[in-house]
């Protein structure tokens, strides 16, 4: 894949996503993407979504879910 220069950071990456604006590095998506977590209140990368549609970070969801992976919907493609 062809390298590209990120839109918000400048750097010469291959692109992890594109929008209207241009290519996003991988950082700067993640950073994009990022909320604060409804058990923690930290900002981080979401994992997945509670049923009322509040986002759960990794940290949390694994804690609470050590050894059981129950089915959720993805956050990027609305999947099970």
């Amino acid at each position: 894949m062809p390298k590209e220069p990120c839109w918000v950071c400048g750097r010469v990456v291959v692109p992890s996503a594109r929008t209207d604006e241009g290519a996003w590095c991988d950082t700067c998506r993640k950073w994009a993407l990022a909320e604060p977590c409804s058990r923690c209140g930290i900002t981080r990368q979401i994992t997945v979504r509670e049923e009322d549609g509040s986002p759960v970070c990794s940290v949390c969801y694994q804690r609470e879910h050590r050894g059981v992976r129950p089915r959720r919907k993805c956050v990027d493609c609305g999947e099970i």
